[in-house]
């Protein structure tokens, strides 16, 4: 028979508000990037640099994305192991931790 499953509600928690705090970082991360064109004069150096800039804010994009879903999962799975945690204590009589 396996045991008891535990899960940290509060760290799934702060794992979403840390995943939403290093997408914000990031989408400001590069932005600028692209706005160095006009101090360049070499036209070839400022065509791969454009390139870098595109290719970053495409990368950046969709690593935001792929955060965001993540941080998402993580709040949702810990407002659902809450709801079933309270679930649980109201069916059994017992009173909520922290009550």
């Amino acid at each position: 028979m396996a045991g008891p499953i535990r899960v940290d509600i509060e760290g799934l928690d702060r794992l979403a508000q840390d995943l939403r705090s290093i997408q914000h970082r990031l989408n400001d991360l590069g932005r600028d990037v692209g706005n160095f064109d006009s101090a360049i004069g070499a036209r070839v150096v400022r065509s791969r640099l454009a390139e870098v800039a595109g290719n970053w804010s495409r990368a950046r994009q969709r690593i935001n994305e792929e955060i965001s879903r993540l941080a998402d999962m993580a709040a949702t799975a810990a407002e659902t192991y809450r709801g079933t945690e309270r679930d649980i204590t109201r069916a059994s009589g017992s009173p909520l931790p922290g009550s």
